[in-house]
């Protein structure tokens, strides 16, 4: 949905200055979009391991356990983690924000 709104004034000698509030909208749009998939993505994190690509746009990846990940022992996290973490194509991410509470460590180098 595109919304155009024009001022026009005159100030100093220039006339019709125009304030094309297309920007605006989208980018508040584009932020109230992305709250909402942050929110759904982080009830899943719960009991998915996520990825994909960096900006949160397109297809997306997920393992899910069935059961938080605070359940599973953390060397089963990690190994899980290791495994797909090799496997991430270019430009891809884990969006998970837990890792670190659930002791994997996402440091170290997978092979």
């Amino acid at each position: 949905m595109k919304i155009t709104l024009k001022a026009v004034t005159t100030f100093e000698g220039h006339e019709g200055i125009g304030l094309n509030c297309d920007h605006l909208v989208d980018t508040a749009f584009d932020a109230l979009e992305q709250e909402k998939t942050m929110k759904k993505l982080s009830k899943k994190m719960i009991t998915c391991f996520l990825w994909g690509n960096k900006d949160f746009k397109g297809s997306y990846h997920e393992v899910n356990f069935k059961k938080p990940l605070s359940e599973v022992p953390t060397n089963v996290l990690q190994d899980y983690y290791n495994r797909y973490a090799k496997n991430l194509q270019e430009g891809q991410i884990f969006w998970n924000t837990n890792f670190a509470e659930l002791g994997i460590n996402t440091l170290q180098k997978v092979n």
